[in-house]
């Protein structure tokens, strides 16, 4: 048996993102800044949080800030996994209020286009972390 080690980049977390378990699963993990940010972001409990909010709101069309537990959501990498494999307006109204985002008039309602707003505006955001 050897000791096994894994490279983690950017691209690499972007790429399995839907199966982060798997990527992370060595017995050293050498990361760049980008992926570093992103993994202390990580909170099992508040993916949890995410899951009860989207079920509770899956047939309501109220706002999700209005839900009871909105306020215990704080991790855009949580954020960031959801929009890729299973977005909901509830991800896109994470964003937008906890970067402060501002999307043009035209875009509102605009499921896809604010995804995709949504989801470059976090890589860009740990990009930009000094």
């Amino acid at each position: 048996m050897g000791f096994h080690k894994r490279f983690i980049t950017k691209y690499s977390v972007l790429d399995h993102i839907d199966d982060l378990d798997t990527l992370f699963k060595a017995d050293a993990l050498i990361m760049d800044m980008w992926s570093t940010r992103f993994t202390q972001d990580l909170d099992e409990e508040e993916r949890k949080i995410r899951q009860k909010i989207k079920e509770d709101q899956k047939l309501l069309s109220g706002c999700p800030d209005k839900h009871p537990d909105y306020h215990k959501l704080n991790s855009l990498s949580e954020t960031l996994i959801d929009l890729m494999t299973n977005p909901t307006w509830l991800d896109i109204h994470f964003t937008k209020t906890k970067l402060g985002l501002q999307f043009p008039f035209e875009d509102g309602g605009l499921f896809e286009v604010q995804k995709d707003k949504c989801i470059k505006a976090i890589i860009e955001h740990y990009e930009s972390q000094s």
